[in-house]
């Protein structure tokens, strides 16, 4: 399918599953970088899923612009811009706190694989690496992007509650690379 323009992204569904996971399809494996990952049989990807999406933001995040110049003859002109790299990154928001916010907030082990000691700063670290697959709809219920990625995703800011207003938990994922990324448009 080819992508043609489109007046909008509208609906947004978001998975993740870190790395270390365990899955059966294809076959038996545990998530890795550059592994064998989940397949769409895959039984458990209803557990991964990250709840609604209120808002997303894909940046494309560039490296420093270099303007290349060169005198012709003699007045200075740009003959080309070369940006060296993009690291890609989506900022988005849900409107469910799945146990992907407990573990970031606190830096815990793994909650998403069912562990149930949610054990303050025993974690790894600040963020997790792993697959973020993501599916973005038109107004027609059509899919017009699907892409998996491996990432390392992270809290943007705080887990924030009061009891009039709905905790609503903001994620960053950037985008890095593994032979097994892929999208679709």
């Amino acid at each position: 399918m080819a992508f043609t323009k489109q007046a909008a992204f509208i609906g947004a569904h978001f998975w993740f599953v870190p790395v270390g996971t365990a899955f059966t399809s294809p076959s038996a494996a545990t998530v890795s970088q550059n592994g064998i990952w989940p397949d769409g049989a895959e039984p458990l990807w209803p557990n991964w899923k990250l709840g609604i999406i209120e808002s997303f933001d894909l940046d494309p995040k560039y490296g420093p612009r270099e303007e290349i110049l060169e005198p012709s003859p003699g007045a200075v002109q740009a003959t080309d811009i070369i940006i060296p790299y993009a690291i890609p990154e989506i900022k988005f928001t849900t409107l469910d706190i799945s146990p992907l916010a407990i573990q970031l907030a606190l830096n815990t082990p793994n909650l998403m694989s069912g562990l149930a000691d949610a054990n303050p700063n025993a974690g790894g670290g600040p963020g997790v690496r792993g697959i973020l697959k993501a599916q973005k709809y038109n107004h027609s219920n059509v899919l017009i992007l699907n892409y998996s990625s491996w990432c390392f995703i992270q809290m943007q800011g705080s887990l924030k509650g009061a009891p009039k207003n709905m905790t609503k938990p903001e994620y960053i994922a950037t985008l890095l690379k593994s032979v097994n990324n892929v999208g679709v448009v």
